[in-house]
């Protein structure tokens, strides 16, 4: 007996260690990425960046030398290597963790126990014994609980006045536990499942934004960079010109059509010219190096600056038009929005709290016995039923958890207010500021249309001897300083665009880091 009792039990821990395992990492990547792509595909606002949720940073190693790099290929870059953005992705992977945890609480719970005993007492005979016990349990949409067991244990005694003996026992039983009043029902039982799902959904919205503020963070760290590059290229002019001058005031010196100090003069500013262009091209070198270092590339990557930043563009909204659309369209409102929501079923829960504990139970299963062997055995069956109450002596915790939630009811329902009218000001800040941004663009290049022309005429006027180089100089200074604003408040009108359709909710990222400017919905009757 005692060989086919470790036989037995040798095969139960086997089977039992074979059937624990362990998952993969790559098995648990595939579960959580279907957890929170499904949670992603059932709501009506699910973003293009869900497409990038669980894209890998990827070897820098692979990068090549020299990148000859617009807009779009920063953006991809910046998906590819970043590594701010792969912590925003393992934030939204941590989360779908998280729901997959509760998730399974509330599904089936198996449980197993196996045991094998044996003694040698000094005084008395050999004995020992071993079992093996399984539950299974499931939570019900009540609130009630469903469970099953079953147990098989054996014990032996060898030696002694009573010679051998062996007993063996088999049981099993379903029960049945169900609330009546407190935890009675689907959403004061499965409280923890629900507001891991509306966690789960608050993080997919919130990585759709912060995806895009990354973005259009990349985009305007890159007009920054061809801001820059056009004022070096300015520079690089306005020394070409110094250069000019220069000569043309030695020249007209040697035919005393020009004084000596028009000479030094003009030397001077060649010296301050290039020394800025020194100056210019080391910052911008920087410059450079920090947006690499942003994207996740070796900052001793050589780039070169291919795109150009884009002209204005006419958007046929107004400002009321542009703060509906905010307060439609927005994620972060709509989860402010779910968060009263939360609130109130906190408070419900909390009132279902105060209700007494009243639980309905119920069990059935037989029970078995025998000493001559693990399957021969007479078996009884048994059943009972009955009513379980928890006198309600103490209910002052939960008094107060009640008074608390509702106070937190109060707070989220001020922050929704507050996040409303916040929203309206950003939207009436953003929509007035990029009018104004528009107008200073436009008067910019109107600026710099005359700072060109007046350079022509200064210089043609110089060469008539009828001014000295001095308002050449002074006229290449304006045109300089003007070309460089213009290319810096044409940037800066670009950001303030994409973010008005950011602020207003039209704005999204496809998988390879684009930013999509989303149609305008048309307006319900």
């Amino acid at each position: 007996m005692k060989h086919s009792l470790v036989a037995w039990i040798g095969m139960a821990a086997a089977l039992a260690l074979l059937g624990g395992g362990c998952m993969s990492s790559r098995y648990v990547d595939r579960i959580v990425r279907d957890v929170v792509s499904n949670k992603a595909q059932s709501v009506a606002e699910s973003s293009n960046t869900m497409e990038d949720a669980f894209a890998k940073i990827e070897d820098t190693n692979q990068v090549p030398a020299s990148i000859a790099m617009d807009l779009a290929t920063a953006l991809r870059l910046a998906t590819q290597y970043s590594r701010s953005l792969q912590t925003k992705r393992e934030t939204l992977y941590l989360q779908g963790l998280d729901t997959l945890k509760v998730r399974r609480q509330f599904g089936p719970q198996y449980a197993g126990t196996l045991d094998y005993v044996l003694n040698w007492p000094s005084d008395a005979s050999r004995n020992g014994g071993g079992g093996l016990g399984l539950t299974a349990s499931q939570m019900l949409d009540s609130g009630g609980t469903l469970a099953a067991k079953a147990n098989s244990t054996t014990s032996f005694q060898n030696g002694g006045t009573n010679g051998t003996a062996d007993t063996y026992r088999n049981s099993a039983g379903v029960s049945f536990t169900q609330p009546l009043y407190q935890g009675a029902g689907y959403e004061a039982s499965h409280e923890l499942e629900i507001q891991a799902e509306r966690q789960l959904l608050y993080q997919l919205r919130a990585f759709a934004m912060e995806r895009q503020d990354f973005a259009i963070k990349m985009m305007n760290s890159y007009y920054g960079l061809l801001t820059e590059k056009a004022n070096v290229d300015n520079t690089r002019t306005n020394v070409s010109q110094a250069t000019f001058l220069r000569r043309r005031s030695e020249a007209m010196f040697k035919v005393r059509k020009a004084k000596i100090d028009d000479v030094l003069r003009a030397r001077q500013n060649e010296l301050i010219a290039s020394n800025n262009l020194s100056s210019v091209e080391i910052g911008l070198d920087v410059k450079v190096s920090r947006f690499l270092m942003d994207l996740g590339l070796p900052v001793d990557t050589r780039v070169s600056l291919t795109g150009t930043v884009p002209d204005l563009r006419s958007d046929a909204l107004d400002e009321e038009t542009c703060i509906r659309l905010a307060l439609d369209l927005r994620l972060d409102l709509m989860t402010e929005r779910e968060r009263v929501a939360d609130a109130e079923r906190h408070v419900r829960i909390a009132k279902n709290a105060m209700l007494p504990q009243v639980d309905a139970m119920g069990t059935a299963g037989v029970d078995g016995n025998s000493d001559d062997s693990l399957v021969d055995q007479d078996y009884e069956n048994t059943l009972s039923a009955g009513v379980r109450m928890v006198l309600p002596l103490d209910k002052r915790n939960e008094r107060d958890d009640l008074r608390r939630k509702k106070i937190m009811l109060d707070q989220s329902r001020r922050a929704l207010s507050e996040k409303n009218d916040g929203i309206k000001v950003e939207i009436i800040d953003s929509f007035r500021r990029l009018k104004v941004q528009e107008q200073t663009v436009i008067m910019q290049k109107e600026n710099t249309d005359l700072a060109e022309r007046n350079v022509r005429a200064t210089m043609m006027r110089f060469k008539n001897g009828e001014v000295d180089n001095l308002s050449v100089v002074a006229a290449q200074e304006s045109l300089l300083s003007a070309k460089n604003t213009y290319i810096r408040e044409l940037a800066a009108y670009a950001g303030q665009r994409v973010q008005l359709m950011r602020n207003m909710g039209l704005l999204d990222v496809r998988a390879e880091g684009t930013l999509v400017e989303l149609p305008i919905p048309k307006e319900q009757p």
